[in-house]
């Protein structure tokens, strides 16, 4: 992102820095608003996907297949690249019955 630019390599451990940093964000899963990284004025290149409706059609059907595929099959994650290779993970689903207990009535 900021190949070829004379402080690239400050800006680029600036962003790795708070990004990494557990205080800012407290948990893996919390989202990092658009808002938040043009405050903090690191020079990222980022647009808002709501200034093109084609693009954020296209974000949300991948998030719904995506949706669909784990929580349909074993699959936990998934890496594709540019090459389009992907690499899958998963593990096999095993379901066990469990007996069911019948309680006595009570008088």
């Amino acid at each position: 992102m900021f190949n070829g630019e004379p402080d690239g390599e400050a800006k680029a451990d600036a962003v790795a820095s708070y990004l990494g940093q557990h205080s800012n964000f407290k948990s893996h899963g919390r989202c990092i608003k658009l808002k938040q990284l043009q405050e903090k004025n690191f020079g990222l290149k980022v647009a808002s996907i709501r200034s093109s409706v084609d693009l954020q059609k296209k974000i949300w059907d991948v998030y719904c297949a995506v949706d669909v595929i784990f929580s349909a099959t074993g699959i936990f994650k998934i890496f594709y690249n540019s090459k389009e290779e992907a690499l899958i993970r998963a593990q096999q689903v095993v379901a066990f019955e469990r007996p069911v207990q019948v309680l006595p009535a009570q008088q």
